[in-house]
């Protein structure tokens, strides 16, 4: 999925793939319309893959690690910023992009993290480099901190696209909820609410770009993982989730849903 999203993520290929028009609308964005009020802009969309690449039933098609590279160092250089990028998919990404040429910002929960994965980024783009030009710099952007997204957002000078990546599941045998520094549940407020408002705050640079001529258009890419699966390699990370004894419906101004 990694591969395929990359792809998708630059607008054209090698051979000149474009991607198909937006037109579907994510289902976090009526999830977070209920946290940040009806007026905030329906603009989130779901991308459809490439039709070179179409997913039909339950078989995904893997891009060979050349066609991927090619068409990486081949694309128009964009600036790019990934979530969660100090680890996981999102630094692999990351790494990649670099390597072929892109000016990836590494936005992280910590200043610490962030120069971490983008100094990693320096040094795989170094003995891997695909093509001249690509960067890589650490920014803070802690999705469980609302107002430092809006410090970060308001940092970009210029984005081509934003990629939504990072991500975290508690294991259910916690017994207390954590929150955000709103008070949201951590797993709500991170891997939605922070990055719905991110996503908002920066369409207006993304389409600058856009109408500007610098690049082809502007990118969302949202990423994913089966942590929710509790049988997929990627969800063995606890116990199954469950709802527990519902004790959570008793009500009072915090409550729990699932097991404590």
């Amino acid at each position: 999925m990694l591969r395929l999203a990359l792809l998708h993520l630059l607008i054209a290929s090698s051979d000149g793939l474009r991607p198909p028009p937006i037109t579907r609308i994510n289902r976090r964005q009526a999830l977070a319309r209920t946290a940040f009020g009806a007026t905030v802009t329906p603009f989130l969309p779901v991308l459809a893959p490439p039709p070179a690449f179409a997913v039909e039933d339950d078989i995904q098609r893997v891009i060979p690690q050349k066609t991927l590279t090619t068409a990486l160092a081949t694309a128009p250089q964009r600036d790019i910023i990934i979530t969660g990028s100090n680890s996981g998919v999102g630094l692999a990404g990351a790494k990649l992009l670099t390597a072929a040429g892109h000016r990836v910002v590494c936005a992280c929960r910590t200043q610490a993290k962030a120069d971490a994965a983008a100094a990693a980024c320096a040094a795989y783009a170094a003995k891997n480099g695909l093509r001249d030009g690509g960067t890589a710099v650490g920014a803070v952007c802690d999705l469980g901190s609302l107002e430092s997204v809006r410090t970060f957002a308001a940092s970009v000078t210029s984005v081509d696209s934003l990629v939504l990546n990072a991500g975290l599941s508690r294991g259910v045998d916690e017994k207390e909820a954590r929150r955000t520094a709103e008070g949201f549940e951590e797993t709500i407020g991170v891997n939605h609410l922070g990055h719905f408002l991110l996503a908002n705050l920066l369409t207006p640079k993304l389409t600058a770009n856009a109408a500007a001529g610098k690049t082809p258009s502007p990118r969302i890419v949202i990423t994913a993982s089966p942590v929710h699966d509790p049988t997929s390699g990627g969800g063995n990370v606890g116990s199954t989730a469950t709802l527990g004894d519902l004790s959570g419906l008793t009500g009072g101004a915090r409550f729990d849903m699932v097991d404590g």
